[in-house]
């Protein structure tokens, strides 16, 4: 009889750790979720920073784009023809 309730009680705490401790189901899903958050974020600023690098590459000396070149012209030096509009960007 003792032996009966000793083992029963082992199997309720093994399957209480198995589901709650630290390594337990609801911590994997509490995990899982926090990756999922990261990869999120990670993807993100990922793709911010490909955007960036698309626009430097069309700065380079090698590669320029009259565009590019154009617009960064008339934004840092104030180029403006008499007939054109200037719309800025509050950023």
């Amino acid at each position: 009889m003792l032996a009966t309730l000793s083992s029963f009680g082992l199997f309720v705490y093994f399957c209480y750790f198995l589901l709650h401790g630290n390594m337990g189901y609801f911590a994997l899903r509490g995990l899982d979720d926090k990756l999922a958050s990261a990869q999120a974020e990670y993807d993100q600023v990922h793709a911010a920073r490909m955007a960036l690098e698309k626009r430097v590459v069309q700065l380079r000396p090698g590669s320029i784009n009259p565009d590019m070149l154009d617009e960064r012209a008339r934004v840092v030096l104030g180029y403006a023809a008499p007939d054109e509009r200037v719309v800025t960007d509050p950023e």
